[in-house]
C-alpha cells in the first residue's frame, strides 16, 4: 500500500472512531460511517452506475442480471469467507470452484438463479465445501448440519409421498 493510500486509511479510520463522516468530516449518523448527506449521494451515485450496466463496486461491465461484475462477486465472497476464518488454500479453492461454476447446485443438482449462489463451507473445520442454492444453504443451516436430522427429513418426504 502506498504512504498516500496508508495516510487516507488513517485518516477514514480516525474520523470513524471520533463519529465523524468518513467522507466530509460531518458528524456520521449513529451506526454509519458516513453522513446521510454521503449515504444518499453515494447511492444516487451507484443507482446511476446499476442503470447504465455498471459494476456499482468498480465501473467494469455488470454481469448479466448482477448489480457488479463477476471479478466484485468473487472479491466480495472471498473476503466473506476470511472473515470466517479460512486459509487462503481453501479461498484458492473457493475462487477455483467460482472460475468453473456453471450455474448448477453442488448440493440438489439443480440450477441456481443469477444472485442466489452461496459460498458453503465448515464453520468447525474451516473448510469450503462448494457453490451451492440459497434453499440448501437454509436447510444445511436450519438441520444444524446433523447428518442424521437430513437423512430423517428425507425418510419422512419418502414415508409421505
Amino acid at each position: 500500500m502506498s504512504t498516500r493510500a496508508q495516510i487516507s486509511k488513517a485518516w477514514r479510520e480516525n474520523n470513524r472512531r471520533r463519529g465523524l463522516c468518513v467522507g466530509c468530516t460531518r458528524k456520521a449518523s449513529r451506526g454509519f460511517a458516513l453522513c446521510k448527506l454521503c449515504r444518499i449521494t453515494r447511492s444516487e451515485f451507484q443507482k446511476d452506475r446499476m442503470a447504465k450496466g455498471m459494476c456499482f463496486r468498480c465501473r467494469k461491465v455488470a454481469a448479466s442480471g448482477r448489480k457488479k461484475c463477476l471479478d466484485c462477486v468473487l472479491k466480495v465472497a472471498l473476503y466473506d469467507l476470511r472473515r470466517k476464518g479460512l486459509s487462503e488454500k481453501e479461498l484458492q479453492n473457493a475462487a477455483t470452484a467460482f472460475r468453473n461454476y456453471q450455474g448448477i447446485c453442488a448440493c440438489c443438482r439443480l440450477p441456481i438463479s443469477v444472485g442466489k449462489e452461496r459460498f458453503d463451507h465448515n464453520d468447525e473445520k474451516k473448510r469450503f465445501r462448494g457453490i451451492i442454492c440459497h434453499g440448501c444453504n437454509v436447510a444445511i443451516g436450519f438441520a444444524e448440519e446433523n447428518i442424521q436430522k437430513l437423512k430423517g427429513c428425507i425418510r419422512y418426504l419418502e414415508k409421505q409421498r
